[in-house]
């Protein structure tokens, strides 16, 4: 004689978190740094070009380091604080 079990009895896997692409990420295209910065490709290129933001070439490709990134974005915020009066 056969049991039958459960769907509830089976144990089910634990689900692992996938880790975000942008923190497990060393660079990004500029397309990709554009969209996680909110702003068009052609000011994310316009950035680069004027050396504002941080970028790196390989071959052919321009790439944007997040670590960069993240430095300007810390700095901007810093800035914005001294500006408004620390808040």
């Amino acid at each position: 004689m056969r049991q039958s079990i459960r769907a509830t009895e089976v144990p089910q896997p634990r689900r692992q978190r996938r880790p975000d692409p942008v923190e497990s990420a060393i660079l990004v295209s500029v397309d990709r740094a554009a969209e996680l910065m909110s702003v068009s490709r052609t000011f994310a290129f316009s950035q680069v070009q004027k050396g504002i933001w941080p970028s790196v070439r390989l071959g052919r490709r321009v790439l944007i380091p997040t670590d960069g990134l993240r430095q300007m974005v810390s700095r901007l915020e810093s800035a914005r604080g001294v500006e408004d009066g620390g808040e």
